[in-house]
C-alpha cells in the first residue's frame, strides 16, 4: 500500500486496499506515514482522492504530529494543499512542535502555499512550540 502510494499509483491502491490492505493504516519505518501522506508528498491530487474515496482519514496524523496538509506544504505542493483545503482539512493543525502547514511553508521558503494557506484563514499569528510565528 505504502509502495503504491509512492508511486502514486491509484491503481496498486485500490488493488491493494481490495486485497486486505488497510487505507488507514499507517507505516512504522516512515514516522506512522499513512498513505495520504505519501500522496501529499509526491503532490498527486489523483492519488489523494483515491485514499480518500477509500476512507483515509484526512486529519491521520504522523509519530510527529504531521498531517497530509504539513507534508504538502513541507514540500511545496501547492495543487495538493489546495486539494486537502477543499476537502476540509483544519489550515491550522499543529504538529507536535505546534507548527502549522504555514510555519512550515514559509520555513521552506514555499511563498505560493503560504499565500494559500493564509487566503484560506492561516492564523499568521500562531505560536510554534519555542514561541515563533511565522514572522520570526
Amino acid at each position: 500500500l505504502f509502495e503504491a502510494a509512492q508511486k502514486v499509483d491509484s491503481d496498486l491502491i485500490r488493488k491493494a486496499v481490495k486485497n486486505g490492505a488497510s487505507i488507514t493504516s499507517q507505516d512504522e519505518s516512515m514516522c506512522m506515514w499513512t498513505a495520504l501522506h505519501y500522496a501529499a508528498e509526491n503532490g498527486s491530487v489523483p492519488t489523494m482522492r483515491t485514499c480518500l474515496r477509500l476512507g483515509a482519514n484526512i486529519t491521520a496524523r504522523s509519530s510527529q504530529g504531521q498531517t497530509a496538509l504539513h507534508v504538502a506544504a513541507l514540500e511545496g505542493k501547492i495543487e495538493a494543499v489546495r486539494y486537502l483545503l477543499k476537502k476540509g482539512i483544519f489550515v491550522d493543525e499543529r504538529n507536535l512542535f505546534q507548527y502549522t502547514a504555514l510555519h512550515i511553508a514559509a520555513s521552506q521558503g514555499n511563498l505560493q502555499v503560504a499565500r494559500i494557506l493564509l487566503d484560506a484563514g492561516a492564523d499568521i499569528n500562531a505560536l510554534t512550540m519555542d514561541g515563533n510565528n511565522v514572522i520570526n
